[in-house]
């Protein structure tokens, strides 16, 4: 098996908030694990983020930031699927959704700068 890389970090990012996007869009939150959306350790992305290879392909600062980012994100889907699974209007859950799809963006951003 070939080592895991920065390119399928973002790539598993990406899979796993398709995913989620996926089940929102479904309209069935009992496809929701809140403790899988909330458990920054539990996606392909936070289990590679737990290792010194990780660290050593972002470097120390670059990981920092990345790993805190990458539970923000978590914290920000665990709201909205806790948000969506209490059958709460669309305008309500906007603005989590919206927080969501940014840090999403500000994290796979962060990973292509440590790509190169």
């Amino acid at each position: 098996m070939p080592p895991y890389d920065i390119a399928d970090a973002i790539r598993d990012h990406l899979a796993w908030a398709d995913h989620f996007r996926n089940a929102l869009n479904s309209a069935d939150s009992k496809v929701f694990d809140l403790d899988r959306a909330y458990d920054h350790t539990a996606c392909e992305l936070g289990r590679w983020l737990q290792t010194d290879d990780s660290r050593a392909r972002l470097g120390t600062d670059r990981f920092a930031h990345v790993d805190r980012l990458h539970q923000l994100f978590h914290e920000s889907a665990f709201v909205v699927a806790s948000i969506f699974t209490q059958h709460m209007q669309a305008r309500d859950i906007e603005p989590f959704v919206v927080e969501f799809e940014t840090l999403s963006t500000r994290l796979v951003g962060l990973l292509r700068q440590a790509q190169g």
